[in-house]
């Protein structure tokens, strides 16, 4: 299969942030956009294949206003793609549970939780690689800290884990939690919490989300892999590092269709 070649392009994300100072840089940086978090990580480069969608500069404005240049993904996000043309193959869905495992596992490595993966925040590019984006509502841990404290309630309800419903603290987990939710509904076409098609309150989504049963998968889904992302106990998911050497991933390298 032929692949397009790196696109140049770029793209611009407004966001509000009135903490920032009137401030620009054109150096790489890693991700979170929390402010003191992003301007403390301006010195670091993110490399250019990691599976995190790049920022490449910060606009701030006096008034607040921030802008983001950021690596352009010139395909769709996965959530376009389910629409569109259906839900994925699991050799397809293995691919993208390697590359956003391993998107995980450096943003996890420098104290880091997203706090809203989904199939939305998930890019694709020409190339068919598959990015994590919208690290906008991230969280830096402390450094000997594996929870960190919520002081405001962010992510998409659907897809947060049953520790987050408590509003006290959230860690990795909660990201890993995430991430088999929105596999297993790349995999079956729909949230999988649910029935195809229903649009709960958040009485029911809080019960299925923390007391619901899982929805069973054909014999040749990994079922495995999927247990070690969703535990409702949340000290028995795995962790991005030990989900990387998993069989799952290791047996489905990442194709090039």
């Amino acid at each position: 299969m032929e692949t397009a070649a790196p696109s140049t392009k770029s793209a611009t994300k407004p966001r509000r942030n009135s903490t920032l100072s009137n401030s620009f840089t054109t150096t790489p940086t890693t991700l979170p956009y929390d402010t003191i978090s992003y301007k403390r990580s301006t010195s670091s480069v993110v490399p250019t294949l990691l599976s995190v969608v790049c920022c490449h500069a910060v606009f701030g404005k006096p008034l607040g206003d921030v802008s983001f240049l950021m690596e352009y993904m010139d395909w769709c996000s996965l959530e376009t793609q389910l629409k569109t043309r259906g839900a994925l193959s699991e050799s397809k869905n293995a691919d993208v549970a390697s590359n956003v495992t391993k998107g995980l596992h450096y943003l996890h490595s420098k104290k880091i939780v997203h706090r809203d993966i989904k199939p939305a925040n998930l890019l694709m590019n020409s190339r068919m690689e598959v990015k994590i984006a919208d690290v906008g509502v991230s969280k830096t841990v402390g450094p000997t800290m594996e929870y960190t404290v919520c002081n405001s309630f962010v992510g998409t309800c659907a897809y947060l884990s049953p520790e987050r419903f408590e509003r006290d603290r959230y860690g990795y987990a909660g990201d890993i939690w995430s991430l088999g939710v929105t596999l297993m509904q790349l995999y079956m076409g729909h949230f999988p919490l649910l029935p195809a098609g229903k649009k709960p309150d958040w009485a029911t989504l809080m019960c299925a989300v923390c007391f619901g049963e899982l929805p069973g998968l054909p014999e040749n889904v990994s079922h495995e892999f999927r247990s070690c992302c969703l535990q409702r106990d949340s000290s028995k998911i795995w962790t991005a590092s030990q989900l990387l050497t998993h069989h799952f991933l290791c047996q489905h390298p990442i194709s090039d269709s």
